[in-house]
Protein backbone atom coordinates (compact mmCIF):
# COMPACT_ATOMS: atom_id res chain seq x y z
CA UNK A 1 0.00 0.00 0.00
CA UNK A 2 2.80 2.45 0.95
CA UNK A 3 4.61 1.70 -2.33
CA UNK A 4 1.44 2.37 -4.33
CA UNK A 5 0.86 5.69 -2.56
CA UNK A 6 4.51 6.65 -3.06
CA UNK A 7 4.33 5.88 -6.75
CA UNK A 8 1.11 7.89 -7.06
CA UNK A 9 2.71 10.86 -5.30
CA UNK A 10 5.77 10.64 -7.55
CA UNK A 11 3.59 10.49 -10.66
CA UNK A 12 1.62 13.53 -9.54
CA UNK A 13 4.86 15.40 -8.84
CA UNK A 14 6.21 14.46 -12.26
CA UNK A 15 3.00 15.63 -13.94
CA UNK A 16 3.21 18.89 -12.03
CA UNK A 17 6.80 19.36 -13.16
CA UNK A 18 5.84 18.70 -16.77
CA UNK A 19 3.07 21.28 -16.46
CA UNK A 20 5.52 23.87 -15.11
CA UNK A 21 7.99 23.13 -17.90
CA UNK A 22 5.21 23.33 -20.49
CA UNK A 23 3.97 26.64 -19.07
CA UNK A 24 6.76 28.40 -20.95
CA UNK A 25 5.17 27.36 -24.24
CA UNK A 26 2.07 28.65 -25.97
CA UNK A 27 -0.69 26.23 -26.99
CA UNK A 28 0.44 25.48 -30.55
CA UNK A 29 3.93 24.59 -29.37
CA UNK A 30 5.40 28.01 -30.01
CA UNK A 31 7.41 29.64 -27.25
CA UNK A 32 5.48 31.93 -24.89
CA UNK A 33 7.78 34.86 -25.65
CA UNK A 34 6.31 35.05 -29.17
CA UNK A 35 2.86 35.76 -27.77
CA UNK A 36 4.24 38.45 -25.45
CA UNK A 37 6.29 40.15 -28.19
CA UNK A 38 3.16 40.24 -30.34
CA UNK A 39 1.34 41.81 -27.39
CA UNK A 40 4.06 44.51 -27.25
CA UNK A 41 3.49 45.33 -30.90
CA UNK A 42 -0.29 45.29 -30.55
CA UNK A 43 -0.11 47.61 -27.54
CA UNK A 44 2.25 49.94 -29.41
CA UNK A 45 -0.15 50.01 -32.35
CA UNK A 46 -2.91 50.98 -29.92
CA UNK A 47 -0.57 53.56 -28.34
CA UNK A 48 -0.90 51.85 -24.96
CA UNK A 49 2.61 52.30 -23.59
CA UNK A 50 1.79 50.81 -20.19
CA UNK A 51 0.46 47.61 -21.76
CA UNK A 52 3.45 47.46 -24.12
CA UNK A 53 5.85 47.84 -21.21
CA UNK A 54 4.07 45.12 -19.24
CA UNK A 55 4.06 42.78 -22.24
CA UNK A 56 7.77 43.45 -22.76
CA UNK A 57 8.50 42.43 -19.17
CA UNK A 58 6.51 39.24 -19.70
CA UNK A 59 8.32 38.57 -22.98
CA UNK A 60 11.66 39.02 -21.25
CA UNK A 61 10.80 36.56 -18.49
CA UNK A 62 9.47 34.03 -21.02
CA UNK A 63 12.56 34.42 -23.22
CA UNK A 64 14.88 33.94 -20.27
CA UNK A 65 13.08 30.78 -19.23
CA UNK A 66 13.17 29.41 -22.78
CA UNK A 67 16.95 28.85 -22.56
CA UNK A 68 17.42 29.80 -26.25
CA UNK A 69 18.81 32.89 -27.95
CA UNK A 70 15.94 33.67 -30.34
CA UNK A 71 13.53 35.05 -27.77
CA UNK A 72 16.11 37.36 -26.28
CA UNK A 73 16.90 38.88 -29.65
CA UNK A 74 13.17 39.43 -30.21
CA UNK A 75 12.90 41.03 -26.76
CA UNK A 76 15.82 43.34 -27.53
CA UNK A 77 14.22 44.35 -30.80
CA UNK A 78 10.87 44.93 -29.07
CA UNK A 79 12.56 47.06 -26.40
CA UNK A 80 13.95 49.29 -29.13
CA UNK A 81 10.52 49.61 -30.73
CA UNK A 82 9.06 50.60 -27.35
CA UNK A 83 11.86 53.12 -26.84
CA UNK A 84 11.24 54.62 -30.26
CA UNK A 85 7.52 54.91 -29.56
CA UNK A 86 8.08 56.63 -26.22
CA UNK A 87 11.15 58.60 -27.34
CA UNK A 88 12.86 57.21 -24.25
CA UNK A 89 15.81 55.66 -26.02
CA UNK A 90 18.30 55.36 -23.15
CA UNK A 91 16.55 52.72 -21.04
CA UNK A 92 15.34 50.92 -24.14
CA UNK A 93 18.85 50.71 -25.57
CA UNK A 94 20.15 49.44 -22.24
CA UNK A 95 17.46 46.78 -22.02
CA UNK A 96 18.04 45.76 -25.64
CA UNK A 97 21.79 45.56 -25.11
CA UNK A 98 21.34 43.31 -22.08
CA UNK A 99 18.95 41.05 -23.97
CA UNK A 100 21.38 40.84 -26.91
CA UNK A 101 24.30 40.02 -24.60
CA UNK A 102 22.38 37.19 -23.00
CA UNK A 103 21.35 35.98 -26.46
CA UNK A 104 25.00 36.03 -27.53
CA UNK A 105 26.06 33.92 -24.54
CA UNK A 106 23.32 31.43 -25.30
CA UNK A 107 24.18 31.33 -29.00
CA UNK A 108 27.83 30.73 -28.16
CA UNK A 109 26.93 27.96 -25.70
CA UNK A 110 24.69 26.33 -28.31
CA UNK A 111 27.35 26.83 -31.01
CA UNK A 112 24.66 28.58 -33.07
CA UNK A 113 26.18 30.48 -35.95
CA UNK A 114 22.75 31.88 -36.84
CA UNK A 115 22.43 33.24 -33.31
CA UNK A 116 25.88 34.80 -33.23
CA UNK A 117 25.38 36.44 -36.62
CA UNK A 118 21.93 37.75 -35.70
CA UNK A 119 23.28 39.23 -32.47
CA UNK A 120 26.17 40.79 -34.38
CA UNK A 121 23.66 42.53 -36.66
CA UNK A 122 21.65 43.68 -33.65
CA UNK A 123 24.68 45.20 -31.95
CA UNK A 124 25.77 46.88 -35.17
CA UNK A 125 22.28 48.37 -35.59
CA UNK A 126 22.44 49.52 -31.98
CA UNK A 127 25.73 51.27 -32.77
CA UNK A 128 27.65 49.23 -30.20
CA UNK A 129 30.91 48.66 -32.10
CA UNK A 130 32.71 46.78 -29.34
CA UNK A 131 29.89 44.31 -28.81
CA UNK A 132 29.41 43.89 -32.58
CA UNK A 133 33.10 43.11 -33.01
CA UNK A 134 33.06 40.61 -30.13
CA UNK A 135 29.93 38.98 -31.54
CA UNK A 136 31.56 38.72 -34.94
CA UNK A 137 34.61 37.07 -33.38
CA UNK A 138 32.38 34.56 -31.60
CA UNK A 139 30.58 33.88 -34.89
CA UNK A 140 33.96 33.34 -36.52
CA UNK A 141 35.01 30.89 -33.80
CA UNK A 142 31.79 28.94 -34.22
CA UNK A 143 32.08 28.93 -38.01
CA UNK A 144 35.71 27.85 -37.93
CA UNK A 145 34.61 24.40 -36.78
CA UNK A 146 32.36 24.05 -39.85
CA UNK A 147 34.02 21.44 -42.09
CA UNK A 148 32.68 22.75 -45.40
CA UNK A 149 33.58 26.41 -44.81
CA UNK A 150 30.12 27.76 -45.57
CA UNK A 151 29.88 29.23 -42.08
CA UNK A 152 33.06 31.22 -42.53
CA UNK A 153 31.74 32.57 -45.82
CA UNK A 154 28.65 33.83 -43.98
CA UNK A 155 30.79 35.47 -41.29
CA UNK A 156 33.01 37.19 -43.87
CA UNK A 157 29.98 38.30 -45.86
CA UNK A 158 28.41 39.89 -42.78
CA UNK A 159 31.71 41.48 -41.77
CA UNK A 160 32.05 42.99 -45.23
CA UNK A 161 28.44 44.20 -45.29
CA UNK A 162 28.69 45.75 -41.83
CA UNK A 163 32.04 47.26 -42.65
CA UNK A 164 30.74 48.80 -45.84
CA UNK A 165 27.85 50.46 -44.03
CA UNK A 166 29.48 51.41 -40.79
CA UNK A 167 33.11 52.19 -41.45
CA UNK A 168 32.30 55.73 -42.49
CA UNK A 169 30.43 56.32 -39.24
CA UNK A 170 33.19 54.65 -37.26
CA UNK A 171 30.76 52.10 -35.88
CA UNK A 172 32.54 48.90 -36.82
CA UNK A 173 36.10 48.29 -37.86
CA UNK A 174 36.42 45.00 -39.67
CA UNK A 175 39.87 43.48 -39.63
CA UNK A 176 40.93 40.20 -41.22
CA UNK A 177 40.62 37.20 -38.94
Amino acid sequence: MFATVSIAVLLLAALGLLEVIGAGRHRAGSPAWIRHVRAVDEALAARDVAAASHALQQAHVAALSSRHWEGLVAVGDAALRLGAATRDHGPARSQARQAYLTALFRARAARSLDGALRVTEAFAALGDANAAEQSLKIAHDIAASDPDGSGLARVYSLAERLGDHSLEAGILRVEPF
